[in-house]
């Protein structure tokens, strides 16, 4: 990292004439506190929102930033003299130097291991009606790992002074000085603030030091903002998923899906899939947290999203679709019929689906409307259509596939002969001259002579 060319600053005085409010901006206008997005980090040595107001006239207001840097990419700012100063034309006021200091020195960083910031000025001097008030030198820094919890540090001030006095500090944090002056004639009250940090499981911002001003200046001139030293914060970067595999598999669930991405904590990574949370103790993050595994858990059928959690964010989510399996069929009753059809068969299986299920036997299909499926969707019962007679396949076919086939037998009808007057006779002759023919044969076997 390296000191970046645009945090030089160029010594200018910026005035008012003429215009109903100034912005002093000699970085960027607009001051804010230095906050960070997931992932990043941000520093600031002076932040200055200072208004003054003329009665009956113009409004001037200084914003301005110095030192600040931002992560990623990492920064850094070194300043001192003329860098590390705030001047303005104040109207009736004149130029003045708000504030200086001796060095300001920022840093900003992040990457997959987390975010930190650090920032310090030494020998700052913020100029009011009641003197120059003095800091000898503040700190602070903060610390957002990915693998653990965010910190913040301050170093507060050893030594405040006011136009040459020392300022006592108040052990809560907070010193309210509040005086009267006569040259220029007016009444002025600081509120210093010291070592404020604000912590969370995946953030942290501390401010060294803040500088609040209430002025009134001749009964004409009121001033009021603030100005803060050595201000920091961070945010934990949050897990990415950019991909996982594979990305579909049964209602039944048991598929092991791996995850790929960045920043999984392992023992702290839970997995919500069509929320479902999978609890970490049952996800297995790599050592280097790019990649993790679980097994999916039974859910409906459809696409569902798939997060990431770590204690330091969640990821954006990643589809993954629950497939039902094909139907299966194991058997069929009565497994034949007549060609004219008109059978009631049922077959049995499994992932039958009511209203979406189709029969198809002999190469003709029964539509969902005429198969009449069970709730549970192991059985179905439908009526065979006309067929000529043979053995022909059952095929059924859900949303989720086609089942294997089974045999089914169209039988013909045995032909029978009429019964008509002209036909009987001749079946009567034949049979009576079989019988008289049988009686012949008994009767010569009984008269043949006795042998010897």
């Amino acid at each position: 990292m390296s000191p970046l060319s645009h945090h030089r600053r160029t010594r200018r005085v910026l005035a008012a004439a003429a215009v109903p409010c100034l912005t002093v901006g000699l970085i960027v206008t607009g001051a804010t506190s230095a906050s960070a997005a997931p992932g990043d980090a941000s520093a600031v040595g002076f932040l200055a929102d200072l208004t003054a107001e003329v009665v009956g006239g113009d409004t001037y207001t200084v914003t301005d930033h110095i030192g600040e840097v931002t992560a990623p990419p990492d920064e850094t700012a070194s300043l001192a003299g003329a860098d590390a100063e705030i001047i303005a034309d104040l109207g009736p006021i004149g130029v003045v130097t708000v504030a200086q200091a001796s060095a300001i020195e920022t840093t900003a960083t992040s990457d997959a291991t987390g975010s930190a910031a650090t920032a310090s000025v030494v020998d700052a001097q913020i100029n009011s009606a009641a003197g120059p008030l003095v800091i000898d030198a503040v700190a602070s820094s903060v610390s957002c790992p990915a693998d653990g919890p965010a910190t913040a540090d301050v170093t507060p001030p050893a030594t405040v002074t006011l136009d040459g006095n020392v300022v006592t500090l108040d052990a809560s944090g907070t010193t309210v000085i509040s005086l009267t002056t006569t040259d220029p004639p007016g009444t002025v009250t600081f509120t210093l603030t010291v070592d404020q940090r604000t912590i969370t499981t995946r953030t942290a911002a501390a401010t060294a030091f803040v500088f609040g001003l209430q002025q009134d200046l001749f009964g004409i001139v009121q001033a009021s903002g603030t100005l803060t030293l050595a201000q920091s914060s961070c945010e934990a970067p949050a897990p990415t998923a950019s991909s996982l595999n594979p990305d579909s598999g049964p209602t039944a669930g048991g598929t092991v899906v791996t995850v790929d991405g960045s920043r999984f904590s392992p023992g702290q990574t839970t997995v919500t899939i069509g929320g479902i949370t999978i609890p970490a103790s049952a996800v297995d993050v790599a050592a280097d947290g790019t990649s993790l595994t679980f097994t999916t858990p039974a859910h409906a059928a459809g696409p569902v999203n798939v997060v990431a959690t770590t204690p330091t964010g969640s990821t954006a989510p990643l589809s993954y679709r629950y497939v039902a399996p094909a139907p299966t069929a194991s058997g069929l009753h009565p497994d034949s019929g007549p060609t004219a059809g008109g059978t009631v068969v049922t077959v049995d299986g499994t992932g039958f689906t009511p209203g979406q299920t189709t029969v198809t036997i002999g190469g003709i299909t029964i539509p969902a409307s005429a198969v009449d499926v069970a709730a549970d969707g192991t059985s179905l019962t439908f009526t065979t259509p006309a067929h000529a007679a043979g053995t022909v396949d059952v095929i059924v076919t859900t949303p989720h596939g086609a089942s294997g086939a089974l045999s089914f037998s169209y039988v013909g009808e045995i032909p029978m002969l009429p019964r008509t007057g002209s036909n009987l006779l001749p079946m009567a002759a034949s049979g009576v001259a079989a019988v008289l023919a049988g009686t012949a044969l008994l009767l010569l076997g009984r008269r043949r002579p006795a042998q010897g």
